[in-house]
């Protein structure tokens, strides 16, 4: 494990998911179809975010929360803190160019599989935040099919449970995992050995046990693991 003198300080977009589709386009019309098909899944909404986000409008001008990039692609979608809940759709694994969405808020339920399928035209990472008073659970989604522009991902603070997928070693272009205050049970994989561009890995709080895996030496950028209050020596 490489040392540093530096502190280094991460403000997580999270990541613990990712989007991938088979589409190799997504039509404006589409576009405008989907974020509507994500606000009407939204139960509550107190400080009336989504609003704005009305078939009649042009999203990427009037849509509260949603920039969009010189193409007039959604790039972002970031209702931070506002308290939304409700459950998430599968719809929004269509926008192909999306960067980043942020779902610290009150969402329930499970993170949907095809969340899997994003792969963004761009030469950017992809960040998935879904930590952080939500309310997500059951088991991590397989990773087998992993977007390799997925940097950031974090799942910490939900209600997660079962082991962590050994696919998790096809996400190697992951700087930041995050999956601290679930449910967790199982060993940590040695898969996990694998991500070698990894710089923060918190794990703590969880029901996992054993021993840390030979070979987390090797990570030489990591600078973080966090393992407290787990039973993993």
């Amino acid at each position: 494990m490489k040392s540093s003198a530096h502190s280094l300080i991460l403000v997580l977009f999270p990541l613990f998911s990712f989007i991938f589709i088979d589409f190799t386009a997504v039509s404006q019309v589409t576009q405008k179809e989907i974020l509507p098909q994500f606000k009407s899944n939204i139960s509550i909404d107190p400080y009336n975010i989504l609003s704005s986000w009305d078939r009649s409008k042009d999203q990427c001008r009037d849509f509260n929360g949603v920039p969009c990039n010189s193409n007039r692609n959604v790039v972002n979608i970031v209702p931070w803190n506002t308290s939304l809940a409700g459950v998430l759709l599968p719809a929004l694994s269509g926008l192909k160019s999306l960067r980043i969405l942020t779902l610290r808020n009150r969402f329930t339920g499970n993170i949907p599989s095809e969340y899997r399928q994003i792969e963004n035209t761009l030469e950017d990472q992809f960040e998935l935040q879904c930590s952080i008073r939500n309310g997500f659970e059951g088991e991590i989604v397989d990773t087998e099919i992993c977007n390799k522009r997925l940097e950031v991902f974090d799942g910490s603070m939900n209600r997660l449970n079962g082991e962590i997928p050994l696919s998790i070693s096809n996400c190697n272009a992951l700087k930041f995992l995050d999956l601290g205050f679930n449910s967790l049970n199982g060993s940590i994989p040695i898969e996990v050995v694998g991500l070698k561009r990894l710089l923060i890995c918190r794990l703590g709080n969880n029901s996992i046990y054993g021993i840390v895996p030979v070979g987390f030496g090797s990570i030489e950028l990591l600078e973080v693991l966090e393992l407290l209050c787990t039973q993993v020596l």
